[in-house]
């Protein structure tokens, strides 16, 4: 009789956990379903981290601090800080697009 209780028990349990697993994906597809038009713009993109470092390098030379990928004026771009050998730190901004550098912002 232990044994048929606990089988019982256990296999309340799991039915509970298939249950869960359901609303867990219900959730998300309603999440993902519930994205801004800026959230899907920024969850595509045609140029790779690696490519907007190199975009911005070439124009403000040191080392990359910081990478951000934003929205910015409607358009997805990538904000890279930079500090250079002299301490000068500068923010470049990359078109994640394209890959057009869009601003380069210097401080000396």
């Amino acid at each position: 009789m232990k044994i048929l209780a606990f089988l019982f028990i256990v296999s309340l349990c799991l039915a509970g956990m298939g249950v869960a697993a359901e609303d867990d994906e219900k959730t998300l597809a309603s999440a993902e379903s519930k994205r801004s038009p800026d959230q899907e713009r920024a969850a595509v993109t045609n140029v790779t981290v690696a490519a907007a470092i190199k975009s911005a390098l070439s124009v403000h030379p040191g080392y990359v601090i910081e990478v951000d990928r934003e929205v910015a004026n409607g358009a997805l771009v990538y904000q890279v800080v930079i500090v250079s050998a002299n301490l000068s730190s500068g923010k470049v901004t990359v078109d994640a697009n394209d890959g057009h550098i869009v601003a380069v912002e210097i401080e000396a």
